[in-house]
């Protein structure tokens, strides 16, 4: 009941209290109630529903709000029935009720954007918007402070009282980006003040502290016409080209659309050694600036072991630090050879690419010594056109991943080579295999599923036959035989009887 009570004197004599649902938040009855509210009070959480219908939902939503209400005593919070107050939900054109509002004096409405209204995202939600959007400060010490910690700060330069309309436009601000930037206010009531004349600005004035690297650089808001979109756009214009470190949990999901519109230059760093991931990534920082809506930098911990197989599989040996740069849209990945990374390598880098002096890594492997007892000629990325596209034999190729990879391609591979032993004395017939997680990138071969055997004619190397049978050695013969192009007879009696058993 003392909760009902106090929760009714925040809002004053312009309330009505309803017990509907278990409601502790005070009920809004009509739109003078709710234009009262908001002018006497500088954060509000509104809460948009139906208080006598059947919803469940709004009862649901009614109960999360009483909940946050005796949590939080200084929280004031109102509810709007749409029923009896038609005119102020109509205004904020809602497509379905509960819905939730907070109401803030300087940005305006923050929506809530869950589906459902419950009390842990009602704390989520409210948390994350009713703290301050600025921090207030009032001499050069603080600021020396706060630039020296912050490597991107706005700070308005004001009078406590006097003219507030430039200051609203910056608070206002404040209020939309205060989750990416640093925003201070620098109240002081005379103008010669020492951090007026150390910064040399006058009151309403705004300025930008960028740090990079070591390097701190000032900019100043340019214009004579003060508003929360050109303050936006001034600070989108100024704002660093982050370096963005990537997690197991964040992966792209926090990054901005640029992610999937700018190749994406990767650092896999030491996380143990810390005095040299500090040094990388200011590194990075301080390349980044150069690239600015080009390349986008990214960083991440390289001692994680699902890591390493993607360094061998690039050509990297594993030792850190690793950069690679990912062409977007394509599968093109370009590698860093280099002994030393710091800013003059990382640009060199970037700058090739953007040039088009590099060229794409190929996940290929060496081409090697053939054994000249084995039945199966071993094909590489190198060596694919050379042997598969002979104009003189029909190829038949088996397609595998490694055992880690794909535990049924090596008992299928050992049927195949076992076929071969049999068919190694036909002229004008070739059979080969590729490792595909160690040649990735052949030229014009698309296998989606492994492991995969496949015939190339000596007519037509552009016009493969697909192997469709059972895995048996019986099945692999016959597909293999039927498809020459010189026939030939190399079953045996058994063998011809055994097929007609199986096929």
């Amino acid at each position: 009941a003392m909760a009902r009570v106090a929760a009714c004197v925040l809002i004053a004599s312009f309330c009505l209290f309803s017990i509907v649902s278990g409601m502790e938040a005070p009920l809004i009855s009509s739109k003078e109630d709710f234009k009262a509210t908001l002018a006497a009070n500088p954060n509000i959480l509104g809460l948009f529903t139906r208080v006598n219908a059947n919803c469940p939902e709004c009862n649901i939503a009614a109960e999360a709000l009483a909940d946050l209400v005796l949590e939080n005593e200084n929280l004031i919070a109102v509810t709007v029935d749409c029923d009896t107050a038609p005119d102020v939900c109509t205004k904020y054109e809602f497509t379905h009720l509960p819905q939730v509002l907070l109401f803030n004096e300087d940005v305006g409405i923050y929506e809530y954007k869950q589906p459902y209204v419950y009390l842990e995202a009602l704390e989520e939600f409210a948390s994350s918007n009713l703290v301050p959007k600025t921090e207030i400060i009032h001499t050069q010490e603080e600021l020396d402070r706060i630039v020296k910690n912050e490597k991107f700060v706005i700070v308005g330069f004001f009078h406590p009282t006097e003219d507030q309309k430039v200051r609203g436009s910056f608070r206002r601000t404040a209020g939309q980006l205060f989750k990416e930037y640093k925003f201070v206010e620098v109240l002081v009531d005379n103008e010669q003040d020492e951090v007026l004349q150390k910064n040399d600005v006058s009151y309403d004035s705004i300025k930008i502290f960028k740090t990079i690297g070591e390097e701190v650089s000032e900019a100043y808001y340019p214009e004579q016409m003060i508003t929360r979109k050109r303050i936006t756009n001034w600070i989108d214009q100024n704002a660093p080209w982050d370096v963005h470190e990537i997690t197991t949990g964040s992966a792209f999901s926090d990054a901005k659309n640029f992610f999937r519109e700018y190749p994406i230059l990767t650092v896999y760093l030491d996380y143990n050694n810390e005095e040299l991931k500090q040094q990388i990534i200011s590194s990075l920082e301080t390349v980044a600036e150069d690239f600015r809506e080009k390349i986008v930098f990214t960083y991440m911990n390289g001692n994680e072991e699902k890591y390493q197989s993607i360094f061998q599989r690039w050509g990297f040996d594993g030792n850190l630090p690793i950069m690679m740069l990912v062409k977007q849209g394509s599968k093109e990945v370009y590698t860093f050879a280099g002994e030393e990374l710091n800013h003059k390598e990382i640009g060199s880098f970037c700058a090739d690419f953007l040039n088009g002096e590099l060229e794409p890594h190929v996940i290929k492997q060496e081409v090697p010594d053939q054994d000249p007892e084995s039945a199966v000629e071993v094909v590489v990325h190198d060596t694919w056109r050379s042997v598969v596209h002979s104009p003189a034999a029909d190829v038949v190729v088996f397609f595998y991943l490694p055992l880690s990879v794909c535990d049924h391609c090596v008992p299928f591979l050992e049927k195949y080579e076992a076929v071969a032993e049999t068919l190694k004395d036909i002229p004008g017939l070739v059979l080969a295999k590729i490792d595909m997680n160690a040649n990735a990138q052949v030229p014009g071969v698309r296998v989606a599923n492994f492991p995969t055997i496949q015939m190339y004619p000596r007519a037509n190397k552009f016009q493969e036959i697909v192997f469709s049978g059972p895995r048996t050695e019986e099945a692999v013969k016959k597909f293999v035989m039927d498809n020459l192009s010189d026939k030939h007879n190399a079953f045996s009696d058994e063998e011809q009887r055994l097929l007609g058993d199986v096929i």
